[in-house]
């Protein structure tokens, strides 16, 4: 808990919100997200959970007036880049494989703004989504959130955001292989590729050439390509990997590696599939909320990642929806023995000479604080 108000902190508060005087300490702001989170609710449902909390309207309003997109986005990459530091030396991989993928939230209202996009995925009562592009790590077991960036529908060239990450997660980790769907196949996305010297995997659309290259049987083929950028022509090259009939399928991968067997794409490739297990668990414990503002749903949605590279130096312990209610049990727990210490002070049953209600806190839970086997000491 307190390594997330850590990461709140400067999201709340600023030099015109500042902490000094402020009614609501960060944690406070921190726990109604938890609360949240715990419950698959809307911010708005569980505001009035906790008398001791924030409402929704002060959290949003600080969220409103001391928050921004770049901001966000600076403060989750110093985030990251500290995580990442901190964790190197006991991660003996040199190099680490990384997925690049695209992920929708949906959005339930009438009025819409530049930031929601006709697609719904087929969710009930959904009128379209917010976008976002994520890279994470998908290294073997390994699953780390490196950055979010939100795109408004009427958006640059997916190779400007592409490029935006790959610089990110380049300065913090050596990267072996770049794995992308079949949406990110652009001339654009292969020439930053190979810009910044990067290893790749793109799935291919299987156009018409690219059939007839399949009835050809498993090869690498030679692909040249043009880009038309700033009234200037670049001419780029890739190969097409093709592998007809494997497992069931026919596989077209664009890449500039090369494999001495063609079904190595197709598991190197099935590595991606690691970010869509990400974006399963990491809507576990989805912040919904009725606002509208695209800033304000992008800080939930990036405090949920937080959330969830968090749990990830406990994974193995506890399942991530219980490691939120583990959590949110402890905040809970909190509530009642402070409650109880105030009631006991006021029948003299205990005196100011007792210790303090945070070591007595911090003593039951020492003592008792199990929960189904998992101890809330440790755990938290």
């Amino acid at each position: 808990m307190d390594f997330m108000v850590s990461l709140l902190l400067r999201w709340i508060f600023s030099e015109k919100h500042p902490v000094t005087g402020a009614k609501y300490a960060a944690i406070a702001f921190v726990q109604l997200l938890m609360n949240a989170a715990q419950a698959r609710d809307y911010v708005e449902s569980v505001s009035g959970f906790d008398p001791g909390l924030p409402n929704v309207d002060t959290l949003f309003w600080r969220l409103d007036g001391c928050a921004s997109f770049d901001r966000i986005l600076q403060e989750y990459k110093k985030v990251v880049k500290r995580n990442i530091e901190a964790v190197k030396g006991q991660i003996r991989r040199r190099r680490f494989i990384i997925a690049i993928d695209e992920t929708h939230e949906p959005f339930y209202g009438k009025i819409k703004n530049l930031w929601i996009h006709d697609y719904t995925n087929g969710v009930k009562g959904a009128t379209g989504s917010y976008k976002y592009i994520v890279v994470s790590i998908v290294s073997g077991d390994l699953r780390f959130i490196l950055l979010a960036i939100p795109i408004p529908k009427i958006s640059m060239e997916n190779d400007y955001y592409v490029k935006e990450l790959l610089v990110f997660v380049k300065s913090l980790i050596p990267i072996e292989i770049v794995l992308l769907d079949r949406g990110f196949y652009a001339w654009g996305v292969i020439k930053v590729l190979q810009e910044l010297k990067l290893g790749y995997i793109i799935l291919v659309p299987k156009y018409t050439k690219f059939k007839k290259w399949l009835k050809k049987g498993a090869r690498l083929h030679e692909h040249q390509g043009k880009l038309n950028r700033d009234r200037t022509t670049y001419k780029i090259s890739t190969y097409i990997a093709v592998l007809p009939d494997y497992k069931g399928f026919d596989w077209v991968f664009a890449t500039n590696i090369k494999y001495d067997k063609i079904f190595r794409y197709v598991r190197h490739y099935k590595k991606r599939w690691g970010i869509e297990t990400t974006f399963r668990v990491h809507d576990e414990v989805k912040i919904k909320t009725k606002s509208s503002k695209p800033m304000i749903r992008f800080a939930l949605f990036v405090f949920e990642c937080m959330l969830y590279n968090v749990w990830q130096f406990f994974k193995g312990r506890v399942p991530f929806r219980r490691f939120v209610n583990i959590l949110f049990r402890r905040s809970i727990i909190k509530a009642a023995v402070f409650a109880a210490i105030e009631i006991l002070k006021e029948k003299g049953i205990l005196r100011d000479k007792n210790p303090p209600p945070d070591e007595i806190y911090e003593g039951i839970i020492e003592k008792f604080g199990y929960i189904d086997g998992v101890s809330l000491h440790q755990a938290c």
